[in-house]
């Protein structure tokens, strides 16, 4: 017969595990999955615990076991439902293997102090797993997701799980090895041992997200000043396309007596077909003067129209398909210095061509669909583009705008992919941005 207290005691460590994903994790699911999903991780992990406890009578077999049912439960409930990427999910994981450990420590000690009673090992875990969520949900929640939704290095990431897991093996070792706690003679020692490693673990895990913290400030301050240099990327193309209308308007009305006196000569000699070829001619003349539509959106047409001008009057011969609706859910700013990148990069890269034999031209293509606009940028190009891992290195003199490195993180903040190639003399760059 399981005793009472061992079973309460199953029922704290596994709800407490669960409870440790709840606080930390960001889900990805609908809470209507979520229960279900954790009530069966829970009574499968309870059930599965209990009667192993029912034919495990050494003590350290069953504190594995305990153990190893508890951090099963958390690794399955966390796989389920977080949204975070494998690399923040780790940290997690170990975080919280921490966590638990610690709590687990908590109450063996409370136990010894009354003569190993289970019922005092129960319930100094279940204080302590409230207190945790309390402190969590009250006081760390908002710092903590701030954190890890803004810090995006896979190596950093890395870097904090390996501090971690050293702090895991550690306590690992002082509760487990050679014998477990509640059996070794001489419990204040390795106790004391305990609560330094545990406080150096707090004071190291402070320390380092800190360090992170601040750096994460300091790419938050980054990308303010990039978009600043994306506005102004933008304005500058909105002021070069206003001077182009403001010039042409006024070459329009400097000759528009000169054009309307010619016309009346030809009517009045009779000769219509002069007359007729000569307002096509001046009809298609102010066409090339005004703003192409190229798509709904304004302010990326805008940008385009200027854009592809500049290339066109390069000699550069320029196909353009923009099917970007009026309002999108990315800022017109962001999504206008984006093709304004991307565009004087392939104009200069067409610049570059020294070979007249070669044909110059730039292709833009773009596609909206289900939420999801798809961008591809072709461009005749030397073969001597060097990248660096997956990113062309730019060959300007001074490097300035937002650079493909920051296109690549803009995608990455729309949950999309970006990608540049160099092939038989065709550079291509390809995006997509979930924009529903």
């Amino acid at each position: 017969m399981i005793q009472a207290s061992r079973v309460f005691l199953f029922i704290v460590t596994i709800a407490g595990a669960i409870g440790l994903v709840w606080c930390v994790s960001e889900s990805r699911r609908p809470k209507k999955q979520i229960w279900p999903a954790a009530i069966i991780g829970f009574s499968v992990s309870l059930v599965a615990g209990l009667m192993s406890s029912m034919y495990i009578t050494d003590i350290r077999i069953y504190y594995s076991v305990i153990a190893t049912v508890s951090l099963a439960a958390l690794i399955a409930v966390m796989a389920f439902f977080t949204k975070d990427p494998w690399y923040k999910i780790t940290f997690e994981l170990v975080t919280q293997a921490n966590a638990f450990l610690i709590i687990m420590f908590v109450g063996k000690s409370f136990s010894a102090m009354f003569g190993g009673n289970e019922w005092a090992d129960a319930g100094s875990r279940a204080l302590s797993y409230l207190a945790t969520y309390l402190v969590y949900k009250f006081y760390l929640k908002k710092r903590f997701r701030t954190f890890v939704n803004s810090y995006n290095l896979i190596y950093g990431w890395i870097g904090l799980t390996l501090v971690s897991l050293a702090f895991t093996i550690l306590f690992l070792s002082i509760q487990y090895f050679p014998v477990v706690l509640a059996l070794r003679t001489d419990v204040k020692l390795f106790t004391n041992v305990m609560i330094c490693a545990i406080v150096t673990y707090g004071v190291t895990y402070i320390a380092l997200v800190a360090i992170f913290t601040r750096i994460v400030e300091w790419q938050k301050a980054k990308s303010e000043m990039r978009e600043a240099e994306m506005k102004t990327e933008y304005w500058k193309s909105q002021i070069e396309a206003q001077e182009v209308l403001i010039n042409n308007t006024r070459k329009i009305k400097h000759d528009m007596r000169h054009h309307d006196t010619l016309l009346v000569d030809f009517l009045n000699n009779k000769q219509y077909d002069k007359a007729l070829n000569y307002l096509q001619e001046h009809g298609a003349i102010i066409d090339s003067m005004t703003i192409k539509q190229y798509c709904k959106n304004y302010t990326v047409n805008c940008l385009l129209s200027s854009y592809i001008q500049r290339a066109e009057k390069a000699g550069i011969k320029v196909e353009c398909h923009a099917d970007i609706p009026d309002e999108l859910n990315i800022d017109d700013l962001k999504l206008a210095s984006l093709y304004a990148n991307l565009i004087e990069n392939a104009i200069e890269a067409c610049e570059r061509i020294k070979d007249e034999t070669i044909t110059k031209f730039i292709n833009v293509q773009t596609a909206f669909e289900n939420g999801t606009l798809r961008i591809l940028i072709e461009n005749s190009a030397n073969n001597d583009v060097k990248f660096d891992g997956p990113f062309p290195i730019s060959q300007k003199a001074n490097p300035s705008g937002i650079g493909t490195k920051n296109i690549y993180e803009l995608a990455q903040q729309y949950n999309g992919l970006c990608d540049y190639s160099l092939a038989n003399g065709i550079f291509t760059a390809r995006l997509i941005l979930v924009v529903k």
